[in-house]
């Protein structure tokens, strides 16, 4: 009776630690939380937290930006905002270790302030991806490629700009997109 009770206890605590060990794309879920919680907040520095100090952000023209750049960057979109919301979604996360990437889908639909301080109701879409390391202060950010971004001004969508599309990114489980978020091709799986 004594070692079933001791088998039992030994699996309910194997199986508690178990499920305290996040997995990565939980890990990721809660980090995309908290990030979208920052932009909704206009929280420079929330968001800055995830950011490593060697960051680089990769523009569609191909400019990349680094911590400092980057940061004054979403600074003047947090200026500009004068209403709206934010909403990050993963589109995927794939991760080993330390190590994370996420195709992440930033979106913006409120009023915004261009740049001759019209306002104009906007939504902004940016498919990016993303390169993460965990470390002893949690996941931070090292990377980020824009993969695609569209806009729509008062109801009329301007050009979206898409990056090199004969290179397909996974977006979703079993599936790989145009770079236009839209996800229509099997992945294969194999060579």
């Amino acid at each position: 009776m004594k070692s079933l009770l001791l088998i039992g206890t030994t699996l309910t605590l194997a199986g508690l630690v178990h499920a305290q060990t996040p997995t990565i794309k939980d890990a990721m879920h809660n980090v995309y939380d908290g990030i979208e919680a920052a932009y909704n907040k206009k929280d420079i520095n929330g968001v800055m937290s995830y950011l490593t100090p060697d960051y680089s952000w990769r523009m569609m023209d191909g400019k990349n930006l680094n911590l400092s750049d980057a940061k004054k960057d979403i600074k003047e979109q947090f200026d500009n905002m004068q209403s709206g919301k934010w909403t990050v979604n993963i589109q995927n996360v794939m991760g080993a270790g330390r190590i994370a990437t996420a195709v992440v889908m930033y979106q913006f639909k409120g009023a915004m302030r261009d740049q001759t301080k019209q306002l104009s109701n906007v939504t902004i879409t940016s498919i990016e991806r993303q390169t993460w390391i965990n470390g002893a202060n949690g996941w931070k950010q090292t990377q980020d490629t824009i993969l695609s971004q569209s806009s729509r001004l008062d109801g009329m969508t301007t050009k979206p700009n898409v990056k090199d599309t004969s290179q397909p990114i996974q977006t979703g489980p079993g599936k790989q997109g145009n770079n236009n978020g839209s996800q229509d091709q099997p992945v294969s799986t194999g060579p």
